[in-house]
């Protein structure tokens, strides 16, 4: 693996390059990704999304035990000497072989039980992957310790590409689900091929346990967190099929699915961009608490307006994107973009722990998180699917309470900081709904559904960067050199 840079300036460039090419490439995959939805869901019906549901949450419950934390300690560490390399790759194969078996086994056993019998087959079929995870976990690694996400992203459009030509192939082809689970296969492979035969790695396959033992630490640190969040998404997606069925399960997850495109997954890749540059900061440092309170406000103050906007929209983007077969969705969709929005800053708050190096803390978050979980799918899913995620809400609402705590206990923030962070957005966003509400009861009568739909984005964006510019100037002056397109970010905020 490449040295990290050590410079404290050229550190802040190249997180900033970082951050400029994964979200802008993000951009560009969402939208394509988007636009995949946009198709697949006017060709299979709810009850294949719904069984697709499924089949991910059992794969993304036995992938916690992949190996992945072991992987991750690459990111951790500030020296490549310190980084057992070959003894991770080893380890990660082994448990990848041993997962694939596991699967199969699941497999076998929900054959016995008829309600989760008819996807018994495609476990097998997605136990391959497994296989196929090592090199790419590994050579994601190497080039996020490396700040090169110029490559990452590039590798991912990549697969992507191919892997929606062939979904949409599949399923005008009537291969139902086995359009959705193709892409499992396909966007690992440009990884995969760069890792040997671009960057041409070879394992040494030497053991040296002593060496390894620090990244087995933490590895096993990390999977105690994820398994709970892995557990979580099981737990609920059985519970709701069993319940409910997989039809309403499906229109869950579209909600859920529209949210995180809209609203969650930038947030997510920014993180993800700024998270080995955060490692390498001093956790006790000014500067660590300078750097937390800047990601905590951007998160906040871009991920809530947008939220708030897409709430508003549920009906006619329900209508206008997904078709009449779902509109199931739209009295569930506002709350599943509060949900995202919450979500959105909690896992910024979740990063910022980890790494100010609170394992602990994040996996007592985690455990909180489940227990909130189980108890809304006992005491609220039977009253629907609305309350259900009312009481998600809730629940991120008070693990965002507990985050914050800990990180100021801890010197991760500075506590007089957090007034503007969490205030900020208030009075902007109300004044951004007034004028969505008043401009689409004033020109309803006169412009189309569609025209009055843009103009009301318009105004309402435009209300909400007005009222913002006018209250923190100094804020937004702070936060701006961070922006992918800082210049036009300045212009368009008459910022000096």
């Amino acid at each position: 693996m490449s040295e990290p840079p050590s410079d404290s300036g050229n550190l802040g460039a190249r997180a900033r390059a970082s951050v400029l090419w994964n979200t802008g490439i993000h951009l560009v995959t969402s939208v394509g990704q988007f636009g995949l939805m946009l198709v697949l869901v006017r060709i299979l019906a709810p009850e294949i999304y719904g069984q697709f549901g499924l089949l991910m949450a059992v794969m993304g419950f036995l992938f916690v035990f992949s190996g992945q934390g072991v992987i991750d300690f690459a990111l951790q560490e500030r020296n490549d000497r310190d980084i057992p390399t070959s003894e991770i790759f080893i380890f990660a194969i082994s448990t990848s072989v041993l997962l694939f078996v596991l699967a199969n086994a699941v497999a076998l056993g929900m054959r016995h039980f008829p309600k989760y019998a008819g996807i018994a087959d495609l476990l097998h079929l997605m136990s391959f992957t497994f296989l196929l995870h090592p090199a790419r976990g590994l050579r994601v690694v190497m080039l996020q310790r490396a700040l090169d996400w110029r490559r990452i992203r590039l590798l991912h459009l990549s697969g992507f590409v191919v892997s929606a030509v062939f979904s949409i192939s599949l399923a005008y082809a009537g291969a139902g689900i086995y359009a959705l689970i193709i892409s499992s296969f396909l966007v690992p492979l440009p990884y995969i091929a760069d890792l040997f035969l671009v960057a041409r790695w070879r394992a040494e396959f030497k053991w040296d346990f002593a060496r390894f033992r620090p990244a087995l630490t933490f590895g096993i640190n990390r999977l105690m967190g994820t398994a709970l969040a892995a557990g979580r998404r099981v737990l609920e997606s059985t519970v709701i099929v069993q319940t409910l069925g997989f039809a309403p399960f499906g229109a869950y997850g579209r909600a859920i699915s529209l949210s995180d495109i809209l609203c969650t997954r930038l947030v997510n890749q920014t993180l993800e961009a700024l998270y080995p540059a955060i490692t390498k900061i001093e956790t006790q440092s000014a500067r660590f608490r300078r750097t937390s309170v800047l990601i905590l406000r951007s998160c906040f103050w871009i991920v809530c307006p947008l939220a708030a906007l897409m709430a508003l929209l549920a009906e006619p983007m329900v209508r206008l994107l997904l078709g009449e077969q779902w509109l199931v969705v739209i009295p569930i969709l506002p709350w599943a973009f509060a949900l995202a929005c919450a979500t959105a800053i909690y896992q910024t708050l979740y990063r910022l722990l980890l790494g100010h190096k609170q394992q602990r803390h994040c996996l007592y978050l985690d455990s909180v998180g489940f227990v909130g979980v189980v108890l809304a799918l006992v005491l609220l899913l039977p009253g629907g699917l609305e309350r259900y995620l009312q009481g998600l809400v809730a629940i991120q609402i008070a693990v965002i309470f507990i985050a914050t705590v800990w990180l100021i206990e801890r010197g991760g923030i500075a506590l007089d900081s957090l007034a503007s962070v969490f205030a900020g957005p208030i009075l902007p966003v109300g004044a951004a709904w007034f004028v969505f509400v008043q401009v689409g009861a004033g020109f309803e009568a006169f412009l189309p559904p569609h025209v009055l739909m843009a103009v009301q984005i318009v105004c309402y964006m435009s209300a909400y960067l007005l009222v913002l510019r006018l209250l923190f100037v100094r804020q937004l002056t702070e936060m701006v050199p961070y922006f992918p397109l800082e210049k036009p970010v300045r212009r368009l905020l008459a910022l000096s």
